[in-house]
C-alpha cells in the first residue's frame, strides 16, 4: 500500500507541475470516449422501432391495408410481397374499380372501424412563393379522427375541413414563413399536375 501511496503522490506532483501537459493527456483520453458515446447515442436515437413506425403510419388502428386491385401474398411487416398466382404461374387480373369502405368492412369482424381511404400518400408537390420555392409530400388523412391522432402533433389551427385547406408541418410552415389562415400555391410534381391555392 505504501508503494501505491508513493506512486500517487509522485503522479499528483508531476501533474500539478505540468498542468498544460496533464490537460492535454486528459483531453486525448476523453475526446475519443465522448465522441464514441455521442455517435452511439445519435445512432440509437435515430432508429425507429416497428411499434413507433406503426403508430406513425396508422395511429391506434390495428392494420393498414393497401388496395392494389389484385390478391397478394405478403409477410406481416410488408418487407416482401407478391401477387397470388395459379398453377400456371399467372396472376389474377387487376380489378378496375377501387374497393370501397363497405367492401373492406364486409371482410372484417363485426364492429370493425374503417378510416377514410387515403388516395394521395407521399405525392410530391412544389410550393411556389414570391421569395422562392419549397418541396414536400402530401399525406391525405382525416385529422378529425381520434384513432389517427397519434400520427400527427397538432400545434396550431384546426383540421382542414374543405378541399382548398391543408395542414402544414411546422418545418415547412417555418421555411415558408406561413401561419394559420395564410395562402400558398401548390403544384403536383409529375404528369397530370395542376396548380392550386389552398389555405393553411
Amino acid at each position: 500500500m505504501s508503494n501505491w501511496s508513493l506512486a500517487l503522490r509522485v503522479a499528483r506532483r508531476e501533474a500539478w507541475r505540468n498542468k498544460k501537459r496533464s490537460a492535454l493527456v486528459v483531453a486525448m483520453l476523453a475526446l475519443p470516449v465522448a465522441g464514441a458515446s455521442a455517435a452511439d447515442t445519435l445512432w440509437r436515437s435515430s432508429q425507429i422501432t416497428a411499434e413507433q413506425k406503426a403508430t406513425w403510419q396508422m395511429g391506434r388502428y390495428d392494420a393498414l391495408i393497401d388496395d392494389i386491385g389484385t390478391p397478394m401474398y405478403q409477410v406481416p411487416d410488408d418487407s416482401n410481397a407478391g401477387p397470388v398466382r395459379d398453377a400456371a404461374g399467372n396472376s389474377r387480373p387487376l380489378r378496375q374499380a377501387p374497393a370501397t369502405v363497405a367492401d373492406l368492412a364486409a371482410l372484417l369482424p363485426p364492429g370493425s372501424h374503417v378510416a377514410t381511404p387515403q388516395s394521395t400518400d407521399g405525392t410530391e408537390v412544389q410550393v411556389t412563393e414570391s421569395d422562392g420555392r419549397a418541396w414536400g409530400q402530401v399525406l391525405e388523412t382525416d385529422l378529425t379522427d381520434p384513432m389517427l391522432s397519434p400520427t400527427v402533433d397538432h400545434i396550431a389551427g384546426s383540421a382542414p375541413a374543405t378541399a382548398d385547406e391543408i395542414a402544414l408541418s411546422s418545418s415547412m410552415a417555418g421555411e415558408l414563413h406561413k401561419g394559420v389562415g395564410d395562402t400558398i400555391t401548390v403544384r403536383v410534381i409529375g404528369p397530370g399536375g395542376r396548380d392550386a391555392a389552398p389555405g393553411c
